[in-house]
């Protein structure tokens, strides 16, 4: 769906009559979810062994889009033909479980290459509840804690009437992460939900169809900014980056006939480069070596150019994690003499660059010191056995020093472990 540009903005109206909702994007009608579109199909066919497509809502729900120079607005029309059992039991913001009143939802992903999703629910009372995920392994982590929780500087609006009810949102960029209005052409993953109570075990429906949840995000629709750009960036990854040589894999898609040719910006922690681009077919694939010098924090941007342009057509930001180059758990801190131990590295160094690593390891009781020297096949969690048979009884000092052949810089920690008597 293509989203319009409104100079100005507009006066949040949840009844939609203002000149600017007119021109705005409307949605189609929301249909049910799979879920609920499959309960639905087996109450009246109880012999019904396929899921069904795409089913419309008995209470229907529509939305519209526009944009300004700050914020993007949605407002949602939500007809019902049993007014008077409709719910709204939270009334303070973030007061309660809103999704489980009449509500709406709103869920966005401003940043295709991010991990974090913002969600919003409202009720026909403009209560909201708001929330910020971190999407990580499969696995959705709410952000919350003192100073933590996302609290956006929202405008909500709700009216009703004898056929349903409206809402409108107001929501800043700034508080979706982005720090200025999307490029023209920009795309961003988002999807519209609707909680309806009275019909009977609740009504679900969805503007870009789930099949569970509302947090599929793999199913969200996708909203651009002003136009199709006749390029787009559709995704970038990194996977498990460390320190050293790595690789950026960017996903590019055509959207117009014959053949692109332009110029990638590509901005790694403050590090550029151009990378020509050329798309022949629909897509195109692009692998970006680079080298991290540090671990933390990782920001890459991108821009895509055409050719002869300075004007970006799309652009898009992801922010990653490289995790600090050596971490060590002993997994026992008391070993009976003459037992092996065992030591449990993470070694978070390119397998590009392994070969310039090897490691010294150092026990030291007093004034002796026993060392042994490691060397690496593979990067990653890996176990380290030491056998305590030479070793006299005490407390002891274990120091891991690693060491880089090229720039002779090391880095060293240390543990403590004790070699007791057996009881036996």
């Amino acid at each position: 769906m293509i989203i319009p540009y409104i100079k100005g903005g507009a006066p949040l109206d949840p009844t939609m009559k203002g000149a600017a909702w007119q021109k705005a994007a409307k949605t189609k009608w929301f249909a049910l979810t799979g879920d609920n579109a499959w309960k639905r199909v087996r109450a009246i066919a109880a012999e019904q062994s396929s899921k069904p497509g795409r089913m419309l809502a008995t209470q229907t729900t529509f939305a519209r889009m526009f944009y300004d120079d700050e914020s993007i607005y949605i407002a949602l029309r939500c007809n019902e033909d049993q007014m008077k059992k409709i719910v709204a039991n939270v009334k303070k913001r973030n007061g309660g479980p809103v999704w489980s009143d009449d509500a709406v939802e709103i869920f966005i992903k401003p940043l295709l290459s991010s991990n974090i999703t913002y969600q919003i629910a409202g009720n026909s009372l403009a209560v909201t509840a708001e929330m910020k995920w971190i999407n990580k392994n499969g696995k959705r982590i709410l952000v919350r804690g003192k100073n933590k929780s996302w609290r956006p500087n929202l405008q909500v609006k709700a009216v009703k009437d004898k056929t349903g009810w409206n809402i409108a949102f107001k929501i800043p960029f700034r508080d979706l992460g982005v720090k200025s209005k999307p490029v023209a052409g920009t795309i961003w993953r988002l999807n519209l939900g609707r909680e309806e109570q009275p019909q009977i075990g609740c009504e679900y429906s969805t503007w870009s169809m789930v099949e569970k949840s509302f947090h599929e995000m793999n199913n969200w629709g996708m909203i651009f900014f002003s136009k199709v750009p006749e390029a787009m960036i559709v995704s970038m990854t990194t996977v498990s980056p460390k320190l050293g040589g790595n690789k950026l894999i960017v996903e590019l898609q055509k959207n117009k006939n014959g053949e692109f040719r332009g110029t990638l910006k590509v901005d790694i922690n403050g590090e550029f480069k151009n990378v020509p681009v050329c798309i022949k077919q629909k897509n195109k694939s692009l692998i970006i070596p680079y080298k991290l010098e540090k671990t933390g924090k990782i920001n890459i941007n991108l821009e895509l150019f055409p050719k002869g342009n300075s004007k970006a057509i799309f652009c898009t930001s992801g922010e990653y994690f490289a995790p600090e180059i050596i971490n060590l758990k002993l997994l026992q801190n008391e070993i009976v003499s003459g037992n092996t131990f065992q030591l449990l590295l993470d070694l978070n160094v390119s397998q590009l660059n392994l070969n310039d690593y090897y490691a010294e390891l150092c026990l030291k009781k007093d004034a002796k010191e026993y060392k042994q020297k490691i060397s690496f096949t593979n990067s990653g969690k890996q176990k380290i056995t030491i056998n305590t048979k030479d070793l006299r009884l005490g407390d002891y000092d274990l120091i891991f020093t690693l060491h880089n052949r090229k720039s002779k810089k090391t880095i060293s920690i240390k543990k403590e472990f004790s070699i007791i008597e057996s009881i036996f």
